[in-house]
């Protein structure tokens, strides 16, 4: 289920695209990548603000701005806001 804003949550079965193997649970992720990234093209990718993330009971946007910083969480470029 993907819920963005005020739009209708959408439930999508997405199994045929995952491999047996594939972390779909993500309750221990060891990266998310969010917004861009530096293989993409130019016109790809987020435009935008985001203000939350929550995957199940894993709070993204939480970790990267705790303090004191976890040294498991990087944030590029230098752990700024832009």
């Amino acid at each position: 289920m993907m819920s963005v804003d005020d739009y209708p949550e959408i439930i999508e079965d997405f199994s045929w695209r995952l491999s047996a193997t594939a972390d779909v649970r993500l309750d221990d992720p060891k990266v998310i990548y969010v917004g861009r990234n530096d293989t993409m093209k130019p016109a790809d990718g987020f435009d935008g603000c985001l203000y939350a993330a929550q995957w199940n009971n894993f709070f993204p946007f939480r970790l990267a701005f705790q303090q004191p910083s976890s040294l498991t969480v990087t944030m590029v470029p230098n752990g700024e806001c832009m």
